[in-house]
C-alpha cells in the first residue's frame, strides 16, 4: 500500500472541511492524472502555509483520471473545493472545456488542530510542490501508517 502526501491549498481544504464533504475532488492544473496513485491508496492533505506545514486530513483514492472542468463541476459540484463554476475556472486558470487531472477521494476525514503530523515529522522537503509517495518501507511510511490508524479509531 502506498501513502501519498499531497500539498493542499488552504482555501480548498477549509471549504471542504466546512462543508464536511466525505468525498472530494483533488484536482491539479495539469491535464495529466496522478498516475502513481491507485484505488485504495491513502491520500493525506499537507496544507500549504507557514512552516512546518501540517497534515490536517486524509482520504482514500477511489478514482484517478482527467475530465473537462465542466464535467467535473457537473459531476461533483462543490466537492471541487468552491461554490461556483466561475470560481473553479479562475482557480485552475482554464475554461470549462479544458481538461484537468483529478483524484476522487472518498472516506475523507478532517483532523482537529491537535491531531496532526508536520512535514518535519516525515522526510518531506519544503521544496516539494505537488506531493510525495511513501512506499511500504521505511520509518516515514511507518509513521504515516501509525498516524492513519490512530485517526481511524
Amino acid at each position: 500500500m502506498k501513502i501519498f502526501v499531497g500539498v493542499t491549498d488552504l482555501d480548498w481544504f477549509n471549504f471542504n472541511r466546512k462543508k464536511n464533504h466525505k468525498e472530494v475532488i483533488f484536482w491539479r492544473k495539469s491535464s495529466n492524472p496522478m498516475r502513481k496513485l491507485n484505488e485504495g491508496d491513502y491520500f493525506l492533505f499537507l496544507v500549504r502555509g507557514k512552516l512546518p506545514r501540517k497534515i490536517l486530513g486524509l482520504g482514500v483514492v477511489a478514482l484517478v483520471g482527467s475530465q473537462t472542468i465542466n464535467d467535473l463541476w457537473n459531476g461533483y459540484g462543490e466537492k471541487n473545493g468552491c461554490d461556483k463554476i466561475e470560481i473553479f475556472e479562475r482557480l485552475v486558470h482554464k475554461t470549462r472545456n479544458q481538461t484537468l487531472g483529478y483524484t476522487l477521494l472518498e472516506n475523507v476525514k478532517y483532523f482537529n488542530s491537535t491531531d496532526y503530523l508536520t512535514d518535519q515529522d516525515i522526510n518531506f522537503d519544503k521544496g516539494i510542490m505537488i506531493g510525495k509517495t511513501f512506499y511500504n518501507t521505511g520509518i516515514d511510511w511507518l509513521k504515516l501508517l501509525d498516524f492513519i490508524q490512530k485517526t481511524e479509531l
